[in-house]
């Protein structure tokens, strides 16, 4: 099960199909790329019995209050600012999450190993709009006690890096092929999101007072484009490898490459490069370390995999 943000970023028109070449933007993005390449190359090669299904974004009860729908009905009826990335202009299709249980549903009984298949709901807002649309709702169900509209809380907040501007899924093969389509339109899954939300105090306020409370999660450290290094000292992974040996006399004036090779730091366990970065405290890192031997990592796959995903 993958995501959409595989794709990359839309423009105002099109839709991700099953056959979108892969171009992921964050890393938490090119992580679930990664992981999708990884189950496609060992069905190709070993025969795996895998399928690989991406979804647009999922709402619904019981979802983490960090993300948007759960944490502007919760800041809502807590009467805190409702935060907005950027402008809000931001597009997403909303995919109910029991829609998307029946479609794994399918896709794990009927689906064929090898294919790929896409989960959209078909609920294509801009953030703003979706906003707005679940203020209207708490103004019907919850009025807020000094008046005025909930939508007078949104607040908009500096975007995240790597934003997406648009997802939109074409679900044509899952319906095709599987007889799949959901159930849910984003009007009547709000509604019912807003409600379970209402009616579930007991589920979603122990962990707002105890593990989130509606702070903004990620940023801390995180580069803003600052325009340049602090400090041209590099580090380089793979210091014994071919590409490595090369960086230090290709660097430019000033830059000092301190390559590190497998004694100082083995790519594969997370402990030393840890130490090696912390000691280090580098301007940027460049991975060089690498199994480079593709025949053989067909017989150590585990070895290889090690190495070239870490």
């Amino acid at each position: 099960m993958s995501t959409d943000e595989v794709f990359g970023s839309l423009g105002a028109s099109g839709f991700f199909t099953e056959t979108t070449p892969y171009a992921p933007n964050s890393p938490y993005a090119a992580s679930k790329a990664g992981s999708d390449h990884l189950v496609r190359a060992w069905q190709a090669t070993y025969g795996l019995p895998a399928i690989i299904s991406n979804c647009s974004n999922n709402y619904g009860p019981y979802q983490f209050p960090e993300k948007l729908i759960p944490l502007t009905i919760l800041n809502a009826v807590e009467g805190k600012p409702l935060p907005v990335y950027g402008n809000g202009a931001n597009v997403r299709d909303w995919l109910h999450v029991e829609d998307h249980a029946r479609a794994l549903w399918l896709i794990l009984t009927a689906g064929r190993p090898g294919e790929s298949y896409n989960v959209g709901g078909g609920g294509e807002r801009t953030n703003l709009e979706l906003v707005r649309q679940i203020c209207r709702l708490l103004d019907e169900r919850r009025p807020r006690p000094a008046g005025g509209s909930h939508a007078d809380l949104i607040t908009f907040v500096p975007d995240r890096p790597g934003h997406d501007l648009r997802y939109a899924i074409d679900s044509t093969k899952l319906r095709r092929e599987l007889g799949w389509s959901p159930r849910e339109t984003l009007e009547t899954g709000l509604r019912r999101t807003v409600d379970w939300y209402l009616a579930r105090r007991d589920w979603w306020q122990p962990l707002r007072s105890a593990v989130y409370a509606g702070e903004r999660l990620g940023l801390d450290g995180a580069a803003q484009g600052s325009g340049g290094w602090p400090v041209p000292v590099p580090v380089s992974f793979g210091g014994g490898g071919q590409v490595a040996a090369a960086l230090p006399g290709a660097s430019p004036p000033g830059w000092h490459v301190r390559a590190l090779g497998r004694d100082a730091a083995d790519i594969t366990r997370p402990a030393e490069v840890a130490a090696a970065l912390d000691a280090a405290r580098p301007a940027a890192v460049v991975n060089a370390a690498a199994y480079t031997a593709v025949d053989r990592a067909e017989s150590e796959p585990e070895r290889a995999a090690a190495a070239n995903r870490d």
